[in-house]
């Protein structure tokens, strides 16, 4: 199971598509994230590090380097960017966060120092953050 939802997680690091955006650095995104849980995907189970033994972390700093760390090893660095979108529909907005050598994109929400990343894909959960203090 731990290394499903590992797996998941590089997975959904890596999958994309393009897309045009404004630049828009968010300095609320800036900091230590906790993995709390990884919900939905394919499978539809939930995720936990008290059921999987993970300790992932997720780093964003203000030179704009993202770094994951599973039980304080760094398995992944790169530049990031964040960026504003609006729906043409529904004129909804997003907060999008893309990396420089990693393709794709994802859309994250951050309310009462939690941090929700959803990916547009529905093989891939949901993922729950919350701040380091």
């Amino acid at each position: 199971m731990k290394k499903i939802l590992f797996l998941s997680l590089i997975f959904f690091a890596f999958y994309g598509c393009e897309k045009s955006i404004q630049v828009d650095n968010s300095v609320s995104l800036i900091g230590k994230w906790n993995w709390k849980s990884a919900s939905g995907g394919i499978d539809g189970k939930i995720y936990t590090p008290e059921n999987t033994g993970d300790t992932i972390v997720f780093e964003f700093t203000n030179d704009s380097i993202y770094k994951m760390s599973n039980d304080g090893f760094i398995v992944l660095q790169c530049p990031f960017h964040t960026a504003k979108s609006v729906n043409s529909v529904n004129e909804e907005r997003a907060n999008i966060l893309t990396f420089d050598t990693i393709p794709g994109i994802c859309f994250y929400f951050i309310k009462n120092d939690t941090l929700i990343i959803n990916y547009d894909v529905t093989e891939v959960p949901r993922w729950v953050f919350t701040r380091i203090k």
